[in-house]
């Protein structure tokens, strides 16, 4: 097992130079985990190609346990950086949990046992490797029968979350309840909160199993440490079935989503309707699990009832204190970050209601559409224009949207009335159902919206944000269009927003301020994306990029080294080609009021997702100056455009990859004494503003407020542009 072995060694050679304080109990895994998996990547890629990586990934599957011990050992013996260092067998138990982890993470519909890797499968980003490293070193041992947990062996490890570890239990004398499934907290914040509400654990054991929930058996709380022994349930959760329609599906699947959150609103309204009320409050994927029972069929259960209480209020308890970003980021690849998908109101503390189970189940029901796991609640309803296309209806995009309302009495009751919602809709209602045409604008077959649109009376009926004001098809306008050279552009409507930084804001800088109130008048279209290589070359005849399809780049790549009189340039020829003239389409580039109103979308956090940019959401340099040249190799080059999660405008790319150019000259004192509406930028100087950060950069550089200035001759590998739509006359629109 060749590959495998390279990747072990890539592993503890990674984690003997950057999780040295962790091994030695100076400082938690989660402090280092990034640390390591980023040095994994880089040794990995230099070991391994990608055909290769996959083989390892294979191997690592099929190796048995005594063969990965001998292989462990044999890397104990002979990588020197392990020779006489104090901490070789914490590298080697370390070590010998990665197939477990990597089996884990891989169990899904297509595979229930995790045996192969999925074809897609791809180590692309160092954090990627954050879903199959070992999150932390064991506590507990194989084999080893725990005291006060009656004669349980712990004969498999099943996983290993945020403080906790799960095993498969085994007890020679009780074959028929064999195996059993030991949840052990072993940190000691979790014990102490487990200890403190051991009366909800009386309760739900002097009360019948719910249908779909899985049983409780019995809480150990003496033992070192406690314990809480269920069913064991075999299969895979829900972060693995999203995980896999991603590899799998080349396209959403609305239809098996609704089906299954109809089961989930079912089994919790179970809960809702018990008297007295019980609420879950930790609904999320990894508690959901799908257990296949042949033939292609299934049953779905809810694990972690009266646990996931207790870690829930202990997660979001301690939200605000230092975060742990390699618990957050793998946490949340997995579908397991519990602040995702709790409600508002949980978030603040309030008492536990039914309804912060819908707004849990909403979460779970928008990532399965989205087919990602680190999806965010999405802002308005213009997100569901890409899921129209393969079935969604307006009626659950109606639905969906109330589940996940920041207000409580917005959302359905419970979820019996969730799942009473759901069974309504079995049959379209023809008042809301979308036409199955495409919208074209007079003139041109070219130009389509990437979503079939709904007759004029249904636009108004589709628009279910109550508090953003925007519309669906504005003026009678397609909310995206497709243009001559494939650009998809979305229809931007006027508003108000506050522009710069607040001081406190952590990266501000001074000539981000004073914030200052600007209206955007008039509405406008934005490419979705930066302009891509293959978009540039179809209209300029040339591709300057550095990051060529010779240079670790390709044609989805975005467009840079190009100056700010050749972005100018593309807009002009753009706009010259004949199916743009024939109907009056103009380009140019956004100002620099439009392109920070684009990016903030309505939000007013330093970035469109929140306060804080994790690797999920953008591609940028780091988390840490200190670190530049170690990180610098692991994303030292451009993303393909999109491949980050978008903004509540539904534009991407807006924070990193690369800095775009605005139209406007650069002036640092300019927000002092800028116009109130549509600012146009000074009238002269000697730079050019470029906005949004970009892949050589730190998260504090690709704010939305961040701002530069740039000469305009001056092209560079971390620079390209997006293009603003000027609004076509509406009489020429179909």
């Amino acid at each position: 097992m060749p590959c495998f072995q390279k990747m072990l060694e890539c592993v503890a050679q990674a984690l003997a130079e950057k999780g040295r304080a962790a091994l030695t109990g100076a400082a938690s895994f989660a402090d280092v985990l990034p640390d390591i998996a980023r040095t994994t990547f880089l040794y990995s890629a230099e070991a391994l190609n990608d055909i290769e990586q996959r083989r390892a990934f294979q191997e690592a599957l099929n190796s048995p346990a005594e063969k990965t011990r001998e292989i462990v050992r044999t890397i104990g013996g002979t990588l020197p950086i392990l020779q006489s260092a104090p901490f070789r067998p914490q590298v080697m138990s370390y070590l010998e949990l990665l197939p477990l982890c990597i089996r884990r993470t891989l169990h899904r519909p297509s595979d229930p046992e995790g045996d192969s890797i999925p074809e897609k499968l791809q180590i692309t980003r160092p954090e990627d490797w954050l879903l199959y490293l070992p999150p932390q070193l064991l506590t507990l041992e194989l084999g080893e029968v725990v005291a006060g947990v009656d004669n349980w062996e712990l004969n498999d490890l099943v996983g290993m979350g945020r403080g906790t570890e799960v095993w498969q239990g085994w007890d020679d004398s009780l074959p028929e309840m064999s195996p059993t499934l030991l949840k052990f907290p072993v940190d000691p914040q979790l014990q102490e909160a487990l200890l403190n509400r051991l009366d909800i654990f009386e309760f739900l054991l002097s009360i019948e199993p719910f249908t779909g929930m899985v049983p409780i058996r019995g809480v150990y709380y003496e033992s070192t440490p406690p314990c809480i022994e269920t069913e064991f349930v075999p299969g895979y959760d829900v972060g693995g079935m999203i995980r896999d329609w991603a590899w799998r599906y080349d396209r959403p699947r609305p239809d098996y989503a609704i089906r299954l959150i109809r089961r989930l609103a079912e089994i919790v309204g179970g809960l809702h309707r018990h008297d007295p009320v019980i609420v879950h409050r930790d609904l999320k994927p990894t508690n959901v699990l799908i257990h296949p029972t042949g033939q292609g069929r299934f049953t779905v259960w809810v694990s972690d009832i009266g646990w996931g209480q207790i870690s829930a209020e202990h997660t979001l308890a301690h939200a605000h204190a230092t975060p742990k970003r390699g618990d957050i980021v793998r946490q949340t690849m997995r579908g397991g970050n519990t602040s995702i998908y709790a409600s508002p109101q949980m978030r603040k503390g309030e008492p536990p209601d039914p309804r912060d189970d819908v707004y849990s189940l909403g979460m779970i029901w928008y990532q399965l559409l989205e087919r990602d796991a680190t999806a965010l609640p999405p802002i308005g309803t213009d997100w569901a224009y890409r899921y129209r296309e393969h079935g969604l209806t307006d009626n659950q995009v109606r639905l969906l949207s109330s589940c996940l309302s920041p207000k409580a009495s917005s959302r359905p009751a419970d979820g019996v009335a969730l799942m009473e919602r759901i069974n309504s809709m079995s049959t379209p209602e023809p008042e809301t159902q979308v036409e199955a045409r495409s919208f074209v604008l007079k003139g041109s077959t070219s130009y389509k919206p990437l979503v079939p649109m709904a007759s004029s009376k249904q636009r108004t009926e589709s628009v279910l944000g109550d508090d953003d004001g925007r519309s669906l098809g504005m003026n009678g306008l397609p909310h995206m269009l497709r243009n001559s050279v494939g650009m998809n552009l979305v229809l931007i409507p006027p508003g108000t927003f506050r522009m710069g930084s607040p001081e406190e804001e952590p990266g501000h800088q001074p000539h981000e301020g004073p914030v200052h109130t600007v209206t955007i008048t008039l509405p406008f279209y934005m490419s979705m994306t930066p302009v891509t290589q293959a978009q540039y070359e179809q209209v300029m005849g040339k591709n300057p990029s550095h990051f060529n399809r010779w240079h670790a780049g390709g044609p989805d790549h975005p467009v840079e080294q190009v100056k700010w009189d050749e972005a100018l340039t593309l807009c002009t020829r753009l706009s010259s080609r004949p199916e743009e003239r024939e109907l009056g389409f103009i380009y140019r580039l956004p100002t620099e009021a439009e392109w920070e109103y684009v990016c903030r979308a309505g939000t007013t956090t330093a970035f469109a997702f929140g306060a804080m940019l994790i690797g999920q959401q953008a591609r940028y340099m780091g988390s840490d100056s200190s670190q530049f040249q170690r990180v610098g190799g692991a994303g030292g080059k451009t993303a393909p455009v999109g491949s980050y999660m978008g903004n509540p405008f539904g534009l991407l790319d807006m924070h990193g990859n690369v800095l775009e150019w605005c139209a406007d000259w650069y002036a640092a004192n300019y927000y002092e004494n800028s116009p109130i509406t549509d600012p146009p930028g000074p009238r002269h100087g000697k730079m050019k503003v470029v906005r949004g950060g970009s892949w050589s950069q730190f998260p504090s550089e690709c704010r939305s407020a961040t701002r530069m200035g740039q000469p305009p001759d001056k092209a560079t590998n971390t620079i390209g542009f997006r293009v603003v739509l000027m609004l076509p006359d509406p009489s020429r629109v179909g």
